[in-house]
């Protein structure tokens, strides 16, 4: 059983998140040790099974990720994302080193804006992919668009966490 149908929801991108939160405490105290009728073994899988399954699938990220695994397998072979679009991150690390050596803080916040619009059109773009996917289009160019959009997200994932460590460190 795959971690939607754990919870009895469709496999789709968009999901309710109040809705999965009610499943998973629904879930909760069906698996909780303290449950009479069911094998403490049993119990404690359950519940780490539970808390994964809603660590997944309330985070966009590893949620899109797990949907790829599901539809492609486990094995994902992940394509490099075009050499535009790495050559514009690798610009981007290089700013934000340069803006935090010379204790730059806004620069620092320029470059949090500049990131923050760089992701929201990449968000954009796919948004009409995901939607597609929600509806039951598993093309190929659909599940493609899926996958490119992952590989950036990661990229992204590494410059918030280099731009807010950084500023931490200011």
């Amino acid at each position: 059983m795959d971690y939607f149908e754990h919870f009895g929801l469709a496999c789709i991108f968009n999901l309710d998140l109040d809705h999965l939160r009610k499943q998973y405490y629904i879930k909760s105290r069906e698996s909780h040790p303290d449950h009479l009728d069911k094998d403490d073994a049993v119990n404690h899988l359950s519940s780490a099974y539970n808390n994964e399954a809603f660590r997944v699938l309330s985070n966009p990220s590893l949620r899109l990720k797990y949907i790829l695994n599901l539809k492609l397998g486990p094995d994902l072979n992940e394509p490099k994302p075009n050499t535009l679009f790495l050559s514009e991150m690798m610009d981007l690390h290089e700013m934000i080193d340069k803006a935090v050596d010379n204790n730059n803080s806004k620069e620092i916040i320029s470059l949090k804006e500049t990131v923050d619009q760089l992701y929201l059109n990449e968000k954009n773009e796919i948004e009409k992919y995901l939607v597609q996917f929600d509806h039951g289009d598993n093309s190929k160019d659909v599940i493609q668009k899926m996958m490119d959009y992952y590989i950036k997200l990661k990229y992204f994932d590494r410059l918030y966490n280099n731009l807010n460590n950084k500023e931490n460190e200011l």
